[in-house]
Order: C-alpha cells, then sequence, then structure tokens
C-alpha cells in the first residue's frame, strides 16, 4: 500500500498514482494500492485521483481513528472516500445516472417512430 499527497514537489500526485497503476498494471502483482492523503478537497482534484487509479482519498485533517480505518480498508481491496469530499463523488455519479437516464426516453422514441415507418 501507498500513501500519496497530491502537492508533491517534483512530480503531483495525481501522476504519481497514474505512472504506478500503469506500471503497475505491467506486472504480475497488481494488488498495491494507492490511498490519497492530502489537503486538496477541489473537485478537479478529488476526481482526478479516482480517475488516475487511487483506492482511496482522505483529507489531511482527518481523524485518527477514522485514518486508521481508511487504510484498513483500502488494504483490505476496499475503496474508501472521506466524509468531507464523498458529496463530490456522489454528485458526479448522480450526473452521469441523470444523463443516462435523461437518454432513455430519447431512444424510446426514436424507436417507437421507427416502428411506425
Amino acid at each position: 500500500m501507498a500513501i500519496v499527497d497530491i502537492g508533491l514537489p517534483d512530480m503531483d500526485g495525481i501522476e504519481v498514482t497514474q505512472q504506478f497503476k500503469q506500471h503497475q498494471g505491467k506486472t504480475a502483482n497488481p494488488e498495491t494500492k494507492i490511498l490519497i492523503l492530502t489537503s486538496h478537497d477541489s473537485e478537479e482534484a478529488v476526481l482526478a485521483a479516482f480517475a488516475a487509479g487511487a483506492d482511496a482519498y482522505c483529507m489531511k485533517d482527518i481523524e485518527l481513528d477514522n485514518l486508521l480505518i481508511a487504510v484498513r480498508d483500502t488494504y483490505a481491496g476496499n475503496n474508501w472516500i472521506d466524509p468531507a469530499i464523498a458529496s463530490i463523488v456522489l454528485r458526479q455519479l448522480q450526473n452521469h445516472r441523470w444523463q443516462t437516464q435523461s437518454r432513455k426516453p430519447w431512444r424510446l422514441m426514436r424507436c417507437s417512430q421507427s416502428l411506425k415507418n
């Protein structure tokens, strides 16, 4: 398991995560998990970290008990999201769900029109 900060001096933690996951995919042992531990709580940072392959995301001001839970859960192969940033991920999922559902009536309408012809 690797604990990575986004604000690294030479290469940001998102790039580190992405490169590590790409390299890991080429090896026989793709089990190393990455937990982001950072002070960055912007939507852009959170979504970029998960898109890069992060398994967990924690804010640096997290309570020690919650950090230990996050480490244990991530090490066990589960994903973990700090409650402080969970709304960002949920909002993204809800937007994706809405976009997917909003296209369905259009598809049904097109299908029914083609059946009439």
